[in-house]
């Protein structure tokens, strides 16, 4: 059996070129976020007392603003309602685990809200930050097919019009893919290898080493 050693650089450039990595999104629509002239806490969900930082101009408040939204507990608050609007969007498409969800901000916008309390004077900024939730899976199976296991064998699956297989596909076929499960197929001088992490862990834009062996 013949090993190959590549460097993360060289895999982007084939794995690029041969598609193994299949992303999915959705627009999930705009967050809302009103940002006071004194630091304050918030809620999402079942997180509590989260930070906000204070503004007191648009400019600092979208800062602020994006700073909470990209923050750990709001991340996690957002991705069970992003799961379902990957779902909802690429039907077919089951995300297995919420955790490796992303979401990308698009541009905000900030609005300068005066009001009065008890007399007083007072300014907040209401920020408003559409965004995308995208979820990615590494996958032995090419675009427009999902991997399955059947036997222990993994199959890439299509329906008959080369679109997803979901509730309304009345057949599809299967074929046996080129690598075993939890390897990416690659080309290299025309010869054919599956790759992978030895710890097992995915190939991604940090990955210092992997190998490749000739199937």
């Amino acid at each position: 059996m013949t090993k190959l050693f590549l460097s993360a650089f060289v895999l982007s450039t084939f794995f690029a070129q041969r598609g193994m990595s299949q992303q999915y999104t959705c627009s999930a629509g705009t967050w809302h976020v009103a940002i006071e002239q004194n630091p304050m806490l918030t809620n999402c969900g079942t997180f509590t007392n989260i930070p906000v930082a204070a503004a007191t101009s648009c400019p600092a408040a979208i800062t602020a603003a994006l700073s909470l939204f990209n923050s750990a507990p709001m991340t996690d608050c957002f991705r069970p309602g992003c799961k379902t609007c990957i779902e909802k969007a690429n039907p077919g498409v089951t995300v297995s685990n919420v955790s490796t969800i992303t979401l990308i901000a698009g541009t905000p916008t900030c609005v300068v809200h005066p009001y009065v309390v008890n007399n007083n004077n007072f300014v907040n900024y209401q920020v408003d930050i559409p965004y995308t939730c995208k979820y990615t899976v590494e996958s032995a199976c090419p675009p427009k097919t999902i991997a399955t296991t059947v036997n222990g064998v993994v199959f890439c699956c299509t329906s008959n019009d080369d679109g997803a297989v979901g509730s309304n596909t009345s057949q599809f076929c299967c074929t046996r893919s080129a690598c075993p499960a939890g390897t990416i197929e690659t080309v290299v001088n025309g010869v054919t290898f599956c790759c992978a992490v030895e710890s097992g862990a995915s190939i991604n834009g940090d990955t210092l080493k992997f190998c490749c062996s000739k199937k």
